[in-house]
């Protein structure tokens, strides 16, 4: 789609791509075996909810899109990562099951994204930043009641790289169980 506003996607898709949209809903989606399965690119103030995603090259990629919600799905199997923002700001990653993929979430030079109540669990790799030299410094992002996996006491840190730099985040307060959001 290009430059649309306001519209609902509810029937079933084999991958959505979105270039400079507004306003759009993705849900109730069955999507698998594609390259990307959801890509939003200079699209804003969209939802992603009720969209299952398995065995795809990336699940849901935002790229310089912001004010977006991504919420109570199920992502699997996916090559690289299961979500990816990049350059992508003021974004919610709530109530997601990411599981059994290559990276968990990824954060490329994305700012003020909360990523808060998702169970992150047997990734190869849980989560990762990747800044560049020039970006500001990599803090403005909120992790928060995330179950990694295990049971954490101590808030979990998320590597990452400022370029030169090694860099963390932290997820301040881990669940020790995992989250059912699918249960309330």
């Amino acid at each position: 789609m290009w430059k649309k506003k306001r519209i609902k996607i509810t029937e079933e898709a084999g991958q959505i791509i979105l270039i400079r949209c507004n306003n759009i809903t993705i849900s109730n989606q069955e999507i698998s075996n594609t390259f990307f399965a959801i890509y939003l690119m200079f699209t804003n103030n969209s939802c992603i909810y009720q969209v299952n995603i398995t065995n795809c090259r990336a699940g849901i990629i935002l790229y310089k899109s912001n004010n977006n919600s991504i919420f109570h799905n199920n992502i699997d199997g996916s090559e690289e990562e299961a979500i990816g923002l990049q350059f992508s700001n003021n974004n919610s990653v709530i109530e997601n099951n990411i599981f059994g993929n290559r990276i968990g979430i990824v954060l490329r030079s994305s700012y003020f994204n909360v990523i808060n109540h998702n169970n992150i669990v047997g990734n190869s790799l849980q989560s990762l930043l990747l800044y560049l030299y020039k970006d500001k410094w990599p803090f403005y992002n909120c992790w928060n009641e995330n179950y990694w996996g295990r049971p954490r006491i101590l808030p979990k840190p998320i590597f990452g790289f400022r370029f030169p730099f090694i860099w963390f985040n932290f997820d301040w307060y881990p669940l020790t169980k995992p989250y059912e959001w699918w249960k309330k």
